[in-house]
């Protein structure tokens, strides 16, 4: 590709390896090879829920938590070798590598369809209200157990429905979701969880087309696809959830296009996402913009159109969230966790703990908005807050002459976030953040929505962004280990553990990254790379990695 005058010599991914941490000698074969060895490893462990699920149907759920969490090992050693290993450069060699991680993502999943739910009943319970919404019922106003709805309780599912004394708390976005699934084969929980498993896949595109938009290499949507979380909770569950982070993936993505109507396009999938779960509407705070009334307009008109089927049944349209709110349980988010274990040591009560944890929450999302800038302009650059950028970014021109990889690496891609500035995806990284730190409950599920941040910002690299992003990928490997805690309390201790083991290891990875995120204003080349726009130009705001750069990387001309 021909080069501006007076720009440097385009970098090759030779440039680049060399200060990669970690890094491997580079080899066409070994990293399609070693994906191959580790997605069969997989398969034999997904396959392995066949002979576990018959005891795991009445109540022994211990065996298939445990592995699901073994099946964390391989996955993250895939997911180091996405990271810190070079990619292959022949293109027979990168079509096996794409080859084996989509069959991968493929395969697990449709390991995991034929057996029915088995470590959470939600997915009964999504049959229930489609059952009533197909019978012209509100499944708002009474629970499954009320005796109006003898003749409509079904024997072979109504013993496993779950909360049937109370009506049901999920949004209309979610009912349409499950009475679509009805619509095409009544009383089967199989096409939930297939309408789910589809969802789930259908994130992991929105994800591949996010991460082209910020110039990163596709192959970290795997990160996300391949991970145990969502292949279980999705495919076996059958969890709902799959539709919110299909749709808040899309949202990222839209956000970072600029066609007519993109605006309300992010609108639009802001508003389905929390017609879906209520909490996505928090993105507003980071995907909106000043003054974007296309944004608001369809985000509103999205939301009445949603709840116009309901809007006769005032606050009962939102079923029993007061009750979910106020519960008292075990599985408390983090920071919840902590202020109840600091009011039993005051004597406070949990009125108070809840109102202290709600005061927490307000504060902290309103930090996040104070550090999110307000332009009307586009949002930040790709490499700017919690952003990873690859070698061919705008900030160094696009390799790929000779028929080499447009991603050679993922290793030294990392880009530090200026200090105190939170672009649209750090702000909606931190905002689920905020919601599963302050939440009332916490199930294995909802941290789903983790793993595509995890996906943009995970980095083999000492610098505070992959240590944030390590400590929330951390967290979705353990939560699975929640399901035991969940049916005994005496293994309460497991949710407290979680949350310390991920918080001490993260603050450890910062405070070894602090001071090369003291020092990136001081790099003597940082001045020397171009500006990506014009306010980047005034401000001298859009450093390259914190790492030191290689010798036989060149610079700008003066």
């Amino acid at each position: 590709m021909a080069r501006l005058v007076g720009e440097a010599p385009v970098p090759t991914w030779r440039s680049f390896a060399v200060s990669a941490p970690w890094s491997v000698t580079r080899s066409n074969a070994f990293r399609p090879l070693a994906l191959t060895g580790l997605a069969l490893t997989s398969i034999a462990g997904y396959a392995a829920f066949h002979p576990l699920a018959p005891a795991a149907l009445v109540g022994q759920t211990a065996p298939i938590t445990l592995l699901t969490t073994a099946l964390w090992v391989p996955y993250a050693l895939a997911c180091w070798l996405l990271l810190a290993c070079p990619a292959p450069l022949a293109r027979g060699w990168r079509r096996l590598e794409w080859a084996v991680l989509a069959g991968g993502a493929l395969i697990f999943r449709a390991l995991l369809l034929p057996i029915p739910p088995l470590l959470s009943r939600d997915a009964y319970r999504y049959l229930w209200d489609a059952n009533l919404t197909a019978h012209g019922l509100s499944p708002y106003l009474h629970g499954p157990a009320w005796p109006g709805y003898d003749a409509l309780r079904d024997p072979r599912f109504y013993t496993r429905i779950p909360w049937s004394n109370v009506p049901t708390i999920y949004p209309p976005g979610a009912q349409f979701l499950y009475r679509l699934a009805y619509a095409i084969a009544p009383h089967n929980v199989w096409m939930i969880k297939g309408e789910m498993t589809i969802l789930d896949l259908l994130a992991g595109v929105a994800l591949v087309a996010l991460l082209v938009r910020r110039r990163q290499d596709p192959r970290r949507a795997f990160i996300y696809l391949w991970a145990p979380l969502p292949i279980v909770e999705f495919a076996l569950n059958g969890h709902v959830d799959a539709a919110a982070v299909a749709l808040i993936t899309a949202a990222l993505w839209a956000n970072t296009t600029r066609f007519r109507g993109s605006r309300a396009l992010v609108g639009i999938l802001i508003a389905a996402a929390t017609l879906v779960k209520l909490y996505p509407i928090a993105l507003v705070l980071a995907l909106g913009r000043r003054r974007d009334w296309g944004l608001a307009a369809a985000l509103a008109a999205t939301l009445a159109l949603g709840y116009a089927p309901y809007w006769h049944e005032g606050f009962a349209a939102l079923g029993f969230l007061d009750t979910y709110l106020t519960q008292v349980h075990i599985n408390y988010g983090g920071a919840l966790l902590a202020l109840r274990w600091l009011g039993g040591l005051l004597n406070v009560n949990i009125i108070a703990v809840q109102a202290a944890g709600m005061a927490g929450a307000a504060a902290s999302v309103a930090v996040v908005v104070w550090l999110r800038p307000r332009g009307s302009d586009s949002p930040l650059p790709p490499g700017e807050g919690l952003g990873v950028r690859s070698p061919d970014s705008p900030l160094l021109a696009r390799s790929g002459a000779g028929g080499e990889d447009p991603f050679p690496s993922s290793v030294s891609s990392v880009v530090h976030p200026p200090p105190l500035r939170l672009g649209p995806l750090g702000a909606a990284a931190v905002l689920i953040v905020i919601w599963l730190a302050f939440s009332p409950h916490i199930f294995p599920w909802y941290a789903a929505a983790l793993l595509p941040f995890c996906a943009a910002t995970l980095a083999v690299a000492r610098h505070v962004v992959a240590a944030l992003a390590l400590g929330a990928w951390l967290l979705t490997g353990l939560l699975p280990l929640t399901y035991i805690a969940y049916v005994s309390d005496s293994y309460a201790w497991l949710y407290p553990a979680m949350y310390l083991v991920t918080a001490v290891l993260t603050l450890a990875l910062i405070a070894r990254a602090w001071p090369r995120l003291a020092a990136w204003r001081a790099s003597p080349w940082r001045a020397s790379l171009p500006a990506l726009t014009a306010r980047d130009a005034r401000t001298s705001r859009s450093p390259l990695a914190d790492q030191p750069l290689p010798d036989d990387v060149p610079t700008r001309r003066a």
